[in-house]
């Protein structure tokens, strides 16, 4: 399953080069859709000009943020 979702240039950046391996998310009910294999298209914000496809490879739960 294909999962679309906004992330801000910095956190964008370090994913592209390979820096930033884990992305932090509040549990909601768009987030708890998301399952292992499936994959993320992040959209560069606000300028929206790039697109970065990941592949969720494990999901860790918290009981805070």
């Amino acid at each position: 399953m294909e999962h679309s979702m906004g992330l801000y240039e910095t956190p964008f950046n370090s994913i592209k080069s390979g820096k930033k391996k884990v992305e932090v998310r509040l549990n909601d009910e768009k987030r708890r859709k998301i399952s292992v294999g499936d994959t993320i298209n992040f959209t560069k914000i606000p300028s929206s000009d790039e697109t970065l496809t990941v592949e969720v490879i494990e999901l860790r739960e918290f009981p805070t943020f």
